[in-house]
């Protein structure tokens, strides 16, 4: 996967799954460029913390 702000292809992806939720996690080796997203598209930091949240 390429960087969205400097098209390093070496992003680091981590995936995993929120209330059955598809999230995944990436960020850039080079300018540091991070981004949570789900099917839906990018998601803030708030909306991931509000799917990790236990209940």
């Amino acid at each position: 996967m390429q960087c969205p702000r400097c098209a390093h292809d070496g992003m680091v992806e981590i995936r995993m799954q929120l209330r059955g939720e598809d999230v995944a996690f990436r960020r850039c080796g080079r300018c540091e460029h991070q981004r949570w997203s789900t099917a839906e598209g990018d998601l803030a930091l708030g909306g991931v913390l509000q799917l990790a949240r236990a209940r």
